[in-house]
């Protein structure tokens, strides 16, 4: 089977700023040194120097980086809590919506309570195991889940995820 070749997503240049191919390189130096893993860790120290080819993905002005960091907690904090039926069905408390432009946090039973939102629920969540197929193609024990997530996309009309 030959190897694949690297590809990227066009957000990595336009949120982190950086070459993908020399980023990569980076990444890559990265696991050889370390017998095959990066780290978040490793790739932030690797970042650190101006110099670094990974240097501009990443916030280097403490205050914005506390900053985003906190919202990153805030995000982490309301993703843990769920509800739990009689039945014993556990789900998230809280979806992330857009209401009249903005978005945020919204109590589920609320946001599927509600035709569109439902929709948006409904979209992004087969928006986001559209990408878990992306991550996961070469598993083929999963191929009659991924077939069934493309029939009900079909049905509701999500494109595939990029």
């Amino acid at each position: 089977m030959p190897m694949p070749e690297i590809a990227y997503k066009q957000q990595l240049k336009l949120l982190h700023r950086v070459n993908p191919d020399k980023a990569w390189t980076e990444i890559q130096k990265i696991c050889k040194a370390n017998d095959g893993l990066a780290s978040a860790q490793a790739i932030v120290d690797r970042a650190r120097p101006k110099r670094s080819p990974l240097h501009r993905a990443f916030q280097w002005d403490d205050a914005k980086a506390a900053e985003a960091h906190r919202r990153e907690q805030a995000r982490s904090l309301i993703t843990n809590f769920e509800l739990v039926f009689e039945n014993g069905e556990v789900v998230p408390a809280m979806v992330n919506v857009r209401v009249n432009k903005k978005r945020g946090y919204m109590q589920t039973q609320d946001a599927v309570n509600d035709g569109d939102l439902r929709k948006q629920v409904l979209k992004q969540a087969l928006a986001q195991l559209l990408g878990l197929e992306a991550r996961f193609k070469s598993l083929s024990e999963l191929a009659g889940v991924f077939q069934e997530v493309h029939t009900v996309a079909r049905t509701q009309g999500v494109e595939k995820a990029a």
